[in-house]
């Protein structure tokens, strides 16, 4: 199975732009589904990315977790102060500014998401105490 877009994934569970954008919404207003639904969304990416030779010891996928980490607090940071007329708006905008944050990753590393996803699952980096330090740190300073 190739790769699918999420608007092809609607297309192919006949979901409407409405519908998502309204379930988007309702998710978005409850932190805890959003976590689940960016769980769902890895879980996917591995199940349709074909599983490549491992390129990364897992001191490297730490460092580049660490460093998306720092760019998505950063991003978020700044988009936190960007006014737009509606969520939609800001949906879209932090969408792009995700895939560039990525896009910046691999092109210095020669990552992909669904490299860093496996490589952090594979070497159990949840459990290291650096990765668990930063991402506590990025949390209080988000709220």
């Amino acid at each position: 199975m190739g790769a699918m877009t999420t608007q092809e994934a609607c297309e192919y569970i006949e979901l409407g732009e409405e519908n998502y954008v309204s379930s988007f919404k309702n998710c978005e207003k409850r932190r805890q589904y959003m976590k689940q639904i960016e769980e769902d969304e890895m879980n996917t990416r591995e199940f349709a990315e074909p599983e490549t030779e491992e390129r990364f010891t897992k001191e490297e996928i730490k460092k580049i977790h660490l460093e998306k980490v720092k760019m998505d607090f950063e991003m978020e940071q700044r988009m936190s102060k960007v006014m737009v007329p509606n969520k939609r708006e800001a949906q879209h905008l932090m969408m792009i500014e995700r895939t560039k944050i990525m896009d910046q990753l691999y092109i210095k590393y020669d990552v992909k998401l669904v490299d860093l996803i496996r490589g952090f699952k594979k070497h159990k980096l949840e459990e290291d105490e650096d990765v668990k330090a930063l991402t506590n740190s990025v949390s209080q300073q988000a709220k």
